[in-house]
């Protein structure tokens, strides 16, 4: 069974499970809302125009993240909470440093803060369907 945000149908940070195959679903809402953004990056022709929007999809992808976790807390185990804090810690200090490694190839350039931000944005975006595998036990099925 695999879980996904489903925004049209129900507030931020719920999460539904929808039992069929396959790849998790992008975030409901997210390509229309990013496919309307005037910069986004398959159309972006300017280093602005580009930052600004990796720097979307890792706000939405954050936002994502955050509501998965949140999610996650408030049904696990007492004695478990810790160490889930702890391996998302750990995680974050790890996303970091991949970011700045994908961004050294670039270091002093005008693409530097942006391959920094896409790599944020994708390991974000890979934290979150981690995070709905490893703990879908926890999460009601609706």
């Amino acid at each position: 069974m695999e879980l996904y945000l489903l925004r049209e149908a129900r507030p931020p940070g719920q999460v539904q499970a929808r039992p069929d195959s396959g790849r998790l679903p992008e975030p409901a809402g997210r390509d229309r809302e990013y496919d309307s953004k005037p910069g986004k990056l398959g159309s972006a022709n300017t280093t602005d125009a580009m930052r600004e929007a990796v720097a979307y999809e890792y706000r939405l992808w954050d936002a994502e993240l955050n509501q998965i976790y949140q999610a996650i807390m408030a049904v696990l185990p007492d004695e478990e909470t810790d160490t889930l804090r702890g391996r998302e810690r750990r995680w974050i200090r790890e996303r970091d440093t991949a970011a700045k490694q994908a961004a050294e190839r670039y270091k002093g350039g005008t693409m530097e803060n942006v391959e920094y931000t896409a790599s944020l944005a994708n390991s974000t975006r890979d934290r979150a369907y981690e995070l709905l595998d490893l703990y879908e036990s926890y999460l009601p099925a609706e």
